[in-house]
């Protein structure tokens, strides 16, 4: 059998004084079958050229500068869709947050070994107090209808966003959503897989961007939740 590899996919805008640490956290973690995409979404600080000094060394980074604004949905999917591959894990992590448990790709991998599993998430920690709301989601439960339990890290496999419409990611004028990006990405693949799964470790810090929280913000990220939660899965 083939050996599962996970790649970390990171959408990255101004992101340049977090960097250090999620690269670090990727780099130590004990086992290196890992590869990390970083894309730049037109930051406007040196995230970019941060990025690339904190890994040319290390060839399993990939560091793309985006010449449009794409955002982390796009990125996501269109990034994803290059491998579908059965053995390739996709890891989706924030660019200001890091992963915090150096077995954590090692944990990842041998959860995979079920051939059937299509998608699996673990607990995390928040930077400000410690919470986590991941937990399990149960194998009838539909997850457009149920409460958001399925947070970071959130891993999928490669394989499953092959044939998955992309107006599951984009408005009903066809425009790729540009907020709420964990539930527009998740919920469809949640919704399709043969097998989904709560790990209970600890593996990942979700740094709270009180930088970011306005009220605007907030109030688009619930409006596009509901919309795409009334609205369900697109064949």
């Amino acid at each position: 059998m083939t050996t599962n590899k996970v790649i970390c996919v990171t959408p990255m805008f101004n992101s340049e004084e977090y960097l250090p640490e999620l690269v670090s956290s990727i780099i130590s973690q004990k086992n290196q079958n890992w590869e990390h995409v970083i894309v730049d979404d037109m930051s406007n600080d040196k995230s970019y050229e941060k990025a690339l000094e904190l890994t040319k060394k290390d060839s399993r980074f990939k560091v793309i500068k985006s010449n449009e604004k794409k955002y982390p949905i796009r990125i996501t999917i269109e990034e994803s869709k290059k491998y579908q591959d059965e053995n390739v894990i996709i890891a989706m992590i924030d660019s200001d947050d890091a992963l915090m448990n150096n077995n954590t790709v090692d944990i990842i991998l041998n959860h995979y070994s079920d051939e059937e599993l299509d998608t699996a998430w673990t607990a995390h920690y928040w930077d400000v107090h410690g919470m986590n709301i991941s937990g399990d989601l149960y194998p009838d439960e539909d997850p457009y209808e149920v409460d958001w339990t399925t947070s970071h890290l959130k891993t999928f496999r490669s394989s499953i966003v092959k044939n998955l419409s992309n107006k599951n990611f984009k408005d009903d004028q066809g425009k790729w959503f540009k907020s709420a990006s964990d539930q527009v990405v998740y919920l469809p693949l949640l919704y399709i897989s043969r097998k989904r799964k709560f790990i209970s470790d600890i593996c990942y810090l979700y740094r709270v961007n009180l930088k970011g929280a306005t009220n605007t913000n907030t109030h688009n990220q619930q409006s596009t939740v509901n919309f795409i939660r009334k609205r369900g899965f697109i064949k």
